[in-house]
């Protein structure tokens, strides 16, 4: 501490070395201040002597770091261990390390800087103790503990070392699993919305398979010089976790964003048939794989044996080296997205709740709760599974209740604006089902802060704070966030004029001819208002055909995917230039840790669970960078060897793109549980390296989009391995054998989906498998590999003002950061987030956002401040509940009900779907010509 003079400081013995004493000198000063509180007592004890002095300390200290009293006692007993200089270390080290954390208690950032920084602190002695004490606390349990209240509630900062982990039943059971769940997840990856199995689903069915196993003899075999045995014991919670590990490598995760099956889209289908007729006995696949699943689009030219193998042949090795370098670049990211701290990764920690409701419950009481976990599990379960039924098939109103449109069902206007099939969704109350609610987000698992930004930007939240009382309903929730009636004023307009305004907007004024297109959709449309229809503009060979586009249509969007792409292109600079302002601290410790070599892991990360972890053998970078190199060549050859079109560079141009972002995008995803995702700017690359050739193009965004979702996707299981303390060498080999795995299941599944599903991939298709994501998947190839960027978004292109918004997304969090310091309720606004918010469009609307914002505020504000206790124990498992039953109940719906075609004909099931809101109806009628827009050769 620096050295300050003239401050006209008293001279009473606790004053005298108020600016200059040491750590040391400041430590045997305290019982001086202690004397003054006593005397002081009238300020501070009325709370001490309601309960009791300690117990009162320890309910203040719960509400100013956010931590239960066990905790507490717990970090109290090691502060008496840590001497002053470690105290004033580690509370140096919340500033540098946290202080730009938006998951890290504010009170104790304030606190430290107030410490550090704050004269006049030091002229309170009283004062002083008070904030002193509070940070030995903190200082103490960043040391024996989390400094995340989040992951205190979860994860144990003990270990046994000696727990079996690899055995016979992991195995087994895991192998099971990551067949199965690749298989459900692959069959609803077409349906909306969509239905996965998470690793939820594989904890809750692993436990009762595990606990039959062990009445398994425990007879010991010994192979190749390596003794196993069938029953190693009780089923433990790290065995039960490795399965659920290798689960999610064959399951989906949230991210669902998955194109498939082409062939079935209506405007796909003529391409496919022109290329029947030039090509012969032929068939046009897109087959696709996104976490798990093939993303390949490839034309077979005739239907002969040698072709079906070389098709399974690409396949299979365009599969594992997907996964596989996504693998590789996780392991070589451990030092940025695994061992900080800070790296919480809030999806893992409704995983390790369950862990805990099966294997560590204790008989506690939480706000008067004594329940066990695995007893409202079951509570919540049985009651959400049996609740799904309705709005999934007895009464499909409670899931699209887009009741306002029922007044008038073909009043165009009305449906635009508050349908949730094909308009905004501006409606109050949209939805009573809660596979719809957390589409976009889980409410409960998602911090409130990343919630309810988003979520403020596409409700219509224009709050004109003309006053305190007019802001007072908004200032409710905002000022729980710290984000104060001020910002209301500053923020909430801007945020909320950013996507719904902008959007009607550019329908009603028909900018870029959206009038004559419903208002949103996530299809491509040619200058008749009819689906695109791609064949018209490319020659015998399928490449692009200048001639041919020049007598046909430009490609033309709705209005809501426009503001799509130009979101995209705001969010990609907006995270670069978020992460350098304030994550560039963090990058280059993980740039120094790797040069730092010799040094343990937790001298260069002070966490309690990296302690730990050093027990164990650690795989070295060196393993997961030859797992790059081979996956990268197993890329190559699939690639190369077979006729797809493509030169193996793009696997390298791939990895590049994905390499650039992955730390920056990582660190935003670990902390704020958002993933922002390449597929736009590795559509705009892959089309301006390969134009005209949409095959090359989606080779590319294979590998630089896909293998960067895998990439976090890896990382994040890594992170759970982590706080489960599971053995880094038998984390490797569990997902590296379920990479292998699921990489050989996808065949068959496509096969039925496109044989055995009847109407699959159209609009109105019986049992919602209407494939929202090839809509999407084929907009993309026929606007950035067919057409190409610079037809569509270059100079003369018809969205070519569209790039200004990497422009804007660079330069928004610039203003942010700086005036963070003097507007500290600017701390709470993530740019990234806010941008990434206005992706729920086409097919997505608000109606899929806005009723997670008041389940979130209930859960993660009002509650967890409150009941602390209560949300700790019971708010994960309570979302994982849910989830898991939503997936087996669905499941069993879809094969009980809705595959033998059980039908209920009634009008709760059918009026969602009648109307202007079913049918995307349009403002404007394609005027008498036949066509809107530049004539024929007037366009670019």
């Amino acid at each position: 501490m620096q050295e300050s003079e003239g401050m006209g400081v008293s001279e009473s013995p606790s004053f005298r070395c108020l600016h200059s004493c040491t750590p040391a000198a400041w430590s045997s000063l305290l019982p001086m201040a202690e004397k003054e509180i006593n005397e002081k007592d009238s300020v501070r004890s009325s709370s001490l002597g309601e309960k009791g002095g300690v117990l009162a300390d320890i309910e203040v200290l719960a509400t100013e770091i956010q931590a239960v009293p066990d905790d507490i006692l717990e970090a109290s007993e090691y502060a008496k261990t840590m001497s002053a200089e470690e105290i004033e270390e580690t509370i140096k080290l919340i500033v540098k390390e946290h202080g730009d954390d938006p998951n890290f208690p504010r009170t104790v950032i304030e606190a430290a800087n107030r410490y550090l920084y704050d004269p006049e602190l030091r002229q309170d002695p009283v004062e002083f103790q008070r904030v002193y004490e509070e940070l030995k606390v903190e200082a103490a349990m960043m040391n024996v503990n989390s400094a995340y209240a989040e992951v205190r509630a979860v994860v144990s900062n003990k270990d046994d070392p000696t727990t079996p982990v690899l055995t016979f039943r992991t195995w087994v059971i895991g192998t099971i699993f990551v067949g199965a769940g690749g298989f459900i997840n692959q069959f609803f990856s077409i349906r909306f919305p969509g239905i996965s199995v998470g690793s939820n689903v594989a904890q809750v069915l692993a436990y009762p398979f595990a606990k039959l196993l062990e009445l398994l003899p425990a007879r010991e075999f010994t192979t190749f010089g390596y003794t196993w045995t069938l029953n190693p014991g009780p089923f433990n919670p790290k065995e039960h976790m490795i399965i659920t590990i290798m689960a999610n490598v064959g399951f989906s995760t949230p991210y669902t964003y998955v194109p498939s099956l082409v062939k079935f889209v209506p405007s796909h289908s003529s391409f496919c048939a022109s290329a029947r007729a030039s090509y012969g006995s032929s068939i046009c696949l897109c087959i696709s794989i996104s976490h798990g699943r093939l993303i390949l689009d490839i034309k077979v030219r005739r239907m002969m044996a040698v072709q079906k193998t070389s098709l399974i042949r690409t396949a299979v090795l365009t599969a594992l080296s997907t996964n596989l370098i996504g693998y590789g670049l996780a392991g070589l990211t451990r030092r940025f997205l695994v061992y900080p701290a800070s790296a919480v990764w809030y999806n893992n920690l409704s995983i390790i709740a369950l862990n805990r409701a099966f294997h560590h419950e204790k008989a506690t009481v939480a706000n008067g709760w004594s329940m066990t976990r695995m007893r409202w599990f079951l509570y919540c379960f049985g009651s959400m599974f049996v609740y799904f039924w309705f709005p999934d098939y007895i009464f499909q109103a409670l899931s699209y209740f887009n009741w306002i449109t029922w007044i008038a069902p073909n009043n165009v206007h009305l449906a635009a604006i508050t349908g949730s099939v094909s308009g905004l969704g501006l409606n109050p109350i949209p939805t009573f089902d809660w596979n719809q609610l957390t589409y976009f987000l889980d409410p409960l698992i998602n911090p409130f802060y990343v919630s309810f930004p988003r979520n403020a930007r596409q409700l219509e939240l224009i709050v004109i704070c003309s006053d305190h009382n007019e802001c007072e309903l908004l200032a409710g929730v905002l000022m729980t966030t710290n984000i104060t009636i001020d910002l209301c004023k500053r923020l909430s307009l801007g945020w909320t004029m950013i996507t719904f305004p902008v959007i009607v907007a550019i329908w009603y004024t028909n900018t870029w001819n959206t009038g004559y297109l419903p208002i949103n959709s996530n299809r491509v449309f040619d200058n008749t208002g009819n689906f695109y229809n791609v064949s018209r503009a490319v020659g015998p060979d399928t490449l692009f055909d200048a001639q041919l586009y020049d007598n046909y249509s430009p490609a033309y969007l709705a209005a809501a995917n426009i503001i799509i792409y130009g979101v995209f292109f705001a969010v990609y600079t907006a995270t670069l230039s978020h992460a350098i302002l304030y994550h560039r601290r963090d990058m280059l410790h993980g740039f120094k840790s790797i040069l730092s070599f010799g040094r343990k892991t937790s001298d260069m990360h002070r966490d309690v669970h990296v302690r730990l972890m050093e027990q164990y053998k650690e795989v070295g970078e060196w393993q997961y960078f030859m797992i790059l190199v081979a996956a990268i060549g197993l890329g190559a050859a699939g690639v190369g060897a077979y006729a797809t079109e493509t030169s193996p560079a793009v696997v390298l141009y791939g990895v590049f793109l994905a390499a650039i972002f992955v730390i920056p995008i990582g660190i935003i995803y670990s902390i704020t549980n958002v993933q922002i995702t390449l597929n736009v700017l590795a559509e705009l690359f892959g089309g301006l390296w390969f134009p005209g050739n949409a095959v090359a193009m989606n080779y590319f965004k294979s590998y630089g989009y896909v293998t960067t979702a895998h990439t976090l996707n890896f990382a994040q299981d890594l992170k759970l391995a982590h706080y489960m303390h599971i053995p880094p060498v038998a984390t490797f080999w569990a997902q590296i054998y379920a990479t292998v795995v699921s990489s050989f299941i996808c065949t068959a599944i496509l096969n039925f989906q496109m044989t055995k599903i009847p109407d699959v991939c159209t609009p109105h298709q019986v049992d919602h498998f209407i494939c929202p994501g090839i809509n999407t998947f084929f907009t993309a190839s026929v606007l950035w590999g067919t057409l190409g960027p610079k037809r569509m978004f270059g100079q003369g292109g018809i969205y070519n003002s569209l790039l200004y918004c990497f422009l804007i997304g660079a330069a928004l969090p610039i203003p942010f950061y700086f005036l963070r310091k003097r507007f500290r309720s600017l701390e709470h606004v993530h740019l990234p987030v806010i941008i990434y918010g206005g992706l729920i469009w086409a097919p997505g609307s608000i109606a899929n956002i806005w009723p997670a914002v008041p389940v979130a505020w209930l859960f993660n504000v009002f509650i967890k401040k409150r009941y602390l206790a209560w949300w700790g124990k019971y708010n994960y498992i309570t979302t994982t509940a849910f989830s898991a039953a939503i997936a087996i109940s669905a499941i069993v719906i879809f094969f009980a009900v809705q595959w033998p075609n059980v039908v209920i004909d009634w009008s709760g099931n059918n009026r969602p779907f009648e109307g202007c809101d079913a049918n995307g109806c349009t403002r404007l009628t394609v005027p008498v010509n036949g066509t809107f827009g530049p004539a024929v050769g007037e366009f670019h």
